[in-house]
């Protein structure tokens, strides 16, 4: 806690891969559970009084020599109800409310790339 200045940062990271071979994996999962909801993972910045609350930022590091990494973001499934929800919402405001912007990346050479959205389909249609 700081009364008077900026807090700590916290940095969790794995070790490099100097020559060969993949650097390490950082794995934050939490435990399962036979009864009962398994516990839940929140990343979220502080609010702040004065000036803007921080971003959360999540990005791929940059591929060298190979394709660059997809980027996931994959709600549960489940086995006997509905699979879960991905939900995208911008901030509310008191002046204008946030953006959402989709952007298709840019290629040096070829084509620039696609933006798909796929509806989901059933493999048992009720009559």
């Amino acid at each position: 806690k700081s009364y008077d200045g900026d807090t700590g940062e916290i940095l969790l990271q794995s070790s490099p891969s100097i020559i060969y071979g993949k650097s390490g994996q950082i794995v934050l999962e939490t435990g399962a559970t036979n009864e009962g909801d398994s516990g839940s993972v929140v990343v979220r910045t502080g609010d702040s009084a004065s000036q803007q609350a921080g971003q959360i930022h999540i990005s791929n590091g940059i591929s060298d020599l190979s394709q660059g990494a997809e980027l996931v973001l994959e709600s549960g499934a489940s086995l006997s109800q509905s699979g879960g929800d991905i939900n995208i919402a911008s901030g509310d405001g008191h002046y204008t409310a946030g953006n959402i912007r989709i952007n298709g990346g840019i290629s040096r050479y070829q084509v620039g790339s696609d933006i798909r959205i796929v509806s989901g389909s059933s493999q048992h249609r009720n009559s």
